[in-house]
């Protein structure tokens, strides 16, 4: 008995001492590896305290569209942290059981502003219809007959631009923007310059275990600096209950508006597109093992999610791209420690005092944390690309790199100029997700499709893993 519990120590430890390869990459913690109780409690608040500053500032522009008073923009914040929380379990669980943050999608934030003047009925009937066909899309494996859409060169560019595309929302905070600084605060680009240098030291200085926390220590070393420098405090949460739920909670009765079902169907093609992506860049990371199943498992949850989002209602979920970038980052590609972060988001939700500690996290922080997490993105995109050969034609010069240039272009087109523009084009035009990734499909197999090459797609994703019991990478690519 006391030599069993010596070995079970042993065993812990060498978790802790030594580097656990998984997928391409050398990982603390691998796909299926469960860290000890409290350090994955550690990785999923890391991951909770990156991820619900980002909720709370999608619920707030969302709600000042909707015209929400403070009441409704609080259960609004609600609906989205019990939607986001549950399907994150569900996807770790069930879905496509990756290390992946599963949360509201820019697109579908994008469509909801677009579409506001149609009204909250409208906005739920379209949302409804989009989310559950593409539920129906991964949950009957109707993917498989499209999945030769997503070769090398467009999981590439989606996963990149990803990264790209969120630049224009980053820049703002890491420059402290606000009402009484329009143009940003030199003191606040000051600390958020130190977040960044800090994330990147630790990361790449840190050894073992440690590393893994570099966003958490990222995160309180810019919370005491943004105190020190008087621009940020302890939220008072006295007048706040402990647990509340989110009241109210259904929407009212959806109407079948045409142009609201039209726009919901592109932009979930941008969804589905943003799934695909993000599940192909993580496999990168963790490996592939059953890829074209998880595909489907999560295409079908991320559906799901968003038909249910249509009946509460609130904002569609979505695999977050951003997600490699942490996990490189840290090192940790655990599917336990977001399957953690999800019950942290389910107890957010339901706990005011815990949320408003957690919302209040500054802003500027956020953002510089993120570029750190963004530069890795926007690398593991591009060695996708590369993976192909060592040396592009000027054919893929042309597909990767055009749609990469447009859709950051779009994502800073002026309001005014978008304002010109009908609202069903206006949701399209202004969204550097959507002009990217329909740029990349349309130069890729129309504009210079190229028969002769065929390039790989996920079936094909080398697998380098060394945790104990896995399968050989000829077993698990046979397996896809």
């Amino acid at each position: 008995m006391a030599e069993n519990r010596k070995m079970a120590f042993h065993d812990c430890s060498q978790l802790d001492t030594a580097k656990r390869p998984s997928g391409k990459y050398e990982l603390l913690f691998g796909l299926e590896d469960r860290p000890p109780l409290l350090k994955m409690l550690l990785y999923g608040a890391q991951w909770a305290l990156l991820f619900l500053p980002m909720i709370t500032v999608s619920a707030g522009v969302v709600s000042s569209y909707l015209g929400f008073g403070p009441a409704e923009e609080t259960a609004f914040l609600g609906r989205i942290l019990l939607i986001s929380g549950g399907i994150m379990v569900l996807q770790t669980l069930f879905g496509h059981r990756l290390p992946l943050l599963d949360g509201p999608s820019s697109v579908i934030m994008l469509v909801l502003i677009a579409l506001a003047p149609l009204g909250l009925a409208s906005i739920s009937g379209g949302f409804i219809c989009g989310g559950i066909l593409t539920a129906l899309l991964g949950f009957l494996g109707l993917f498989r007959y499209i999945k030769n859409l997503f070769t090398d060169l467009v999981v590439g560019v989606i996963t990149s631009l990803i990264a790209l595309s969120l630049i224009p929302f980053m820049l703002p905070l890491i420059l402290g923007r606000s009402s009484g600084h329009p143009h940003g605060d030199p003191s606040v680009l000051l600390v958020s310059a130190l977040i960044m240098a800090t994330m990147i030291l630790f990361t790449y200085r840190l050894k073992t275990i440690h590393r893994t926390y570099s966003f958490l220590w990222a995160i309180v070393l810019g919370a005491a600096l943004m105190m020190a420098i008087g621009k940020f405090s302890l939220p008072d949460t006295a007048s706040q209950t402990w647990f509340r739920f989110p009241r109210p909670f259904w929407g009212p009765k959806p109407e079948l508006d045409a142009v609201s079902i039209a726009t919901f169907m592109i932009a979930y093609l941008a969804v589905v597109a943003n799934e695909v992506g993000s599940i192909y860049s993580i496999a990168e990371v963790v490996g592939n093992e059953n890829l074209e199943s998880k595909l489907h498992r999560g295409i079908g949850f991320t559906g799901l999610g968003g038909a249910v989002s249509g009946v509460v209602p609130t904002l569609g979920t979505v695999s977050y791209a951003l997600s490699p970038g942490v996990v490189f980052a840290t090192r940790v590609g655990s599917r336990f420690a977001l399957t953690a972060c999800g019950g942290i988001v389910l107890v957010a939700a339901l706990c005011e005092k815990l949320n408003a500690f957690l919302a209040a996290i500054p802003l500027p922080v956020v953002g510089a944390a993120l570029m750190v997490a963004m530069g890795s993105q926007l690398m593991v995109g591009m060695s996708i690309v590369f993976r192909k050969k060592g040396e592009l034609s000027s054919r893929d010069y042309y597909v990767a790199g055009v749609p990469l240039i447009l859709g950051t272009a779009a994502s800073i087109l002026p309001q005014p100029f978008l304002d010109l523009l009908p609202l069903w084009l206006r949701v399209m035009v202004g969204n550097g997700m959507v002009v990217g990734i329909v740029s990349v499909l349309l130069l890729e197999h129309v504009l210079l499709r190229n028969g002769k090459e065929h390039r790989r797609t996920e079936g094909e994703i080398p697998v380098k893993t060394g945790t104990a019991g896995n399968k050989t990478d000829k077993d698990q690519n046979s397996k896809v």
